[in-house]
């Protein structure tokens, strides 16, 4: 079986090369990789021609969604494996794919952040795990041709890296395609560095989950009533209300209570206790901007989801 692997990528020229170098030690003969280059402004082409893929560019950014559709349109695997710039693909990755792999079947590898980077972790920080079939993350999954041919590949209505991945994935199930873990698949996720400043910018990447709640309406990943994606998005609310209320009474603080309690406990914040009287403000302004972008998006897409 031919095998291909797809990459998006824009404007991360030092992971690009790193995941490229990564993928050179398969040792699969034949390996076709495919990198669709989002108009990147960085030395992503520099690093491109030091090695041997084949680059789809685009002039005009475009989202990872229609990029990566991009990416395997133009490759010829019978079987189209996806990661990301921000990974690194272990030894035996592709061979691990390619033992799972069937006709109509969907191979969903393990995923853990790069033990290099455990000291970046923080409360702010951002990696991923995957360790069962769920999120159907593009950082490592395996797709054969036939089934992107069958679902039309990603939904180029999800500009951002936010809930494309998944609802590719559930399409494709929903369509009669089997998906199973692979433990054996191993890549490492970045770890980004613990900054508030950057969770706060982030908050924008989810402004089309409203788009995936319109489409997955039964997902498990859409909760808490049907209206609310985070749990602590509806006690952010009210505690946002009860600062803003503080300036007619300061008893409206009262309605920061419960937010108080959930970040302290089910959901607790990721630093220590020492740390709190600056992680908890700056975790709520998080937590209301993302209900910010989620507001934006639902009127965007005409589904409400906070």
């Amino acid at each position: 079986m031919r095998v291909s692997v797809c990459i998006a990528t824009y404007n991360r020229a030092a992971g690009l090369d790193r995941l490229l170098r990564s993928l050179a030690r398969q040792g699969i003969p034949g390996l076709e990789v495919v990198v669709h280059d989002d108009a990147s402004s960085d030395g992503t082409a520099e690093v491109l021609a030091r090695h041997e893929v084949a680059v789809v560019r685009s002039e005009v950014n475009v989202g990872p969604a229609a990029g990566r559709n991009r990416a395997w349109r133009a490759s010829s695997g019978e079987l189209v494996l996806f990661t990301d710039d921000d990974c690194v693909v272990s030894d035996g990755w592709v061979a691990a794919h390619l033992a799972a792999a069937a006709p109509d079947r969907v191979t969903v590898g393990r995923v853990q952040p790069d033990p290099r980077q455990l000291h970046l972790q923080g409360p702010f920080s951002r990696t991923m795990v995957v360790d069962s079939v769920g999120a159907f993350a593009t950082c490592n999954i395996g797709y054969p041709r036939s089934v992107l041919e069958r679902t039309g590949g990603f939904d180029e209505s999800f500009r951002r890296a936010a809930g494309e991945d998944t609802d590719l994935g559930l399409r494709a199930v929903g369509g009669g395609s089997e998906a199973v873990f692979v433990p054996e698949a191993l890549v490492h996720h970045d770890v980004r560095p613990s900054s508030w400043p950057v969770a706060l910018r982030e908050a924008r990447k989810w402004v089309d989950m409203p788009l995936f709640a319109a489409k997955h309406p039964d997902s498990r990943i859409i909760t808490h009533d049907g209206l609310w994606w985070r749990q602590t998005h509806p006690v952010a609310v009210l505690a946002g209300a009860g600062i803003a209320g503080a300036a007619v009474t300061p008893y409206a603080l009262v309605a920061v209570l419960p937010w108080l309690r959930l970040r302290t406990t089910h959901a607790r914040v990721q630093a220590r206790r020492r740390h709190w009287p600056w992680v908890l403000p700056a975790t709520l302004a998080v937590d209301l901007a993302e209900v910010a972008v989620l507001a934006r998006g639902s009127v965007r897409h005409r589904r409400l989801l906070l």
